[in-house]
């Protein structure tokens, strides 16, 4: 992107830590620039263990509100022909916003995300994510490598009146 038009679009946002590439984005498509993406990819996504930033759920789900609040507020209308184009990148930050609640141990906020993105990507046609992000838990367990999953252990209320109760070890 030229300098100039990430100047006129007032550049990323300090809104939120996470999805702010995602709004730059869709801001731009919204005012009728144009991003193509072709050739040789240009950025490489390592997934190496260690502090990253889509590590914490809590931003992670921050940015996605972000973009719904924006997109609710009209934000980012599509260009003539753009609406596959917005609802495919939002469908995208479901995608990624659900897996990164069940990789946090989130799965009842991961259903809720998902059940309120089916839309975007029901839009979008994202039919591998609309089938696999439901049973993201079965396939952690059957491809763990695939699949990230933090499983909890329900918690019971202090002093519940079980004889385990104030071992930490028998919960």
């Amino acid at each position: 992107m030229r300098r100039d038009v990430y100047e006129a679009l007032g550049g990323f946002t300090t809104e939120v830590f996470c999805s702010e590439d995602a709004d730059l984005f869709m801001r731009a498509a919204a005012s009728g620039l144009c991003l193509v993406l072709s050739g040789v990819p240009l950025v490489a996504h390592v997934d190496e263990p260690g502090e990253r930033l889509t590590g914490h759920f809590s931003k992670v789900l921050a940015g996605y509100e972000f973009l719904l609040r924006q997109e609710g507020e009209g934000a980012y209308p599509a260009a003539p022909g753009g609406q596959w184009l917005k609802d495919s990148m939002l469908a995208k930050s479901v995608a990624h916003t659900v897996l990164s609640a069940f990789a946090s141990g989130h799965s009842g906020i991961a259903y809720r995300l998902y059940v309120g993105g089916l839309p975007y990507l029901w839009r979008a046609g994202n039919w591998h994510w609309l089938i696999r992000l439901p049973l993201v838990p079965l396939l952690a367990f059957l491809r763990p490598s695939s699949y990230r999953m933090r499983w909890r252990k329900p918690s019971r209320p202090s002093g519940s009146g079980d004889a385990n109760s104030s071992n930490p070890a028998a919960l």
